[in-house]
């Protein structure tokens, strides 16, 4: 028997006010600390991100240097096919994440799930601000199974804890 957290989504509790939620408020209701929680944990949430998405739901992430959001970086080295990797990371550091997109547009397309299983490297609070998104901002959250988002607490939720209370059926 399949849980229904493997086929129900965060699209499917809309209703409940589950896309107002943020994953830093899943985690202040369920008792789980943030910092424990990696990137590569939030599957889908995370993996399809790609750095233009998260410049559109995180518009000063574009500020950032290179050197705070790692990810990012190691991402952009990976992909450069860079044979001295060192010298690079040194140098792309200080270069802000929108610089470099603005010099490569083409990198802006990149998915953080190209880096596999290294994102489970990264800390969910290394992308400063995405942890108090509501998740109706994070581009593709909508689709993304419930179980994607355990690690943050969301399957220790009761009903009574999503934002919009269900009615009961002779209230409406």
């Amino acid at each position: 028997m399949v849980s229904p957290d493997r086929y129900l989504t965060v699209g499917s509790f809309q209703s409940m006010g589950s896309d107002q939620m943020s994953l830093e408020a899943i985690a202040n209701r369920s008792g789980v600390c943030l910092s424990s929680v990696s990137l590569g944990q939030l599957g889908e949430l995370t993996s399809q991100q790609t750095i233009n998405s998260l410049l559109q739901s995180l518009p000063n992430l574009r500020n950032q240097p290179l050197s705070q959001v790692q990810s990012i970086l190691d991402l952009v080295i990976q992909k450069s096919g860079v044979a001295n990797l060192a010298s690079l990371s040194g140098e792309m550091s200080s270069v802000t994440v929108g610089q470099l997109v603005n010099a490569f547009p083409d990198m802006a397309n990149l998915s953080l799930g190209s880096l596999g299983s290294q994102l489970n490297s990264y800390s969910l609070e290394e992308i400063s601000g995405f942890a108090q998104l509501p998740l109706a901002n994070i581009q593709g959250a909508s689709g993304v199974v419930l179980s994607d988002l355990n690690a943050t607490g969301l399957g220790k939720l009761s009903l009574s804890q999503f934002p919009t209370l269900l009615k009961k059926a002779s209230q409406t």
